[in-house]
């Protein structure tokens, strides 16, 4: 879940960052904090959050780059060493 995603959740619920982190099960700072990209949400909020989008239309969070990037790194790393 990307910090633009996220604001853009939130700003589709048209929700204070308060009142999403009361909807989504945390503190305000948390919700601060994944909209800036300090923190990631943990895997104990993925659900409501795409509970929220669901119900506000909006499409499910993009898969972060870095994964790929990094299943490519990982990949030439184990075709260098061989195995």
């Amino acid at each position: 879940m990307t910090p633009a995603w996220v604001r853009k959740l939130r700003s589709k619920t048209g929700l204070s960052k308060m009142a999403f982190a009361r909807s989504v099960g945390c503190n305000a700072s948390s919700i601060a904090r994944w909209e800036t990209g300090k923190l990631k949400p943990g895997d104990k909020y993925a659900p409501r959050l795409l509970e929220l989008a669901a119900e506000h239309n909006v499409a499910p969070p993009p898969e972060p780059k870095w994964t790929t990037d990094l299943e490519k790194e990982l990949e030439a790393e184990m075709a260098r060493i061989g195995l």
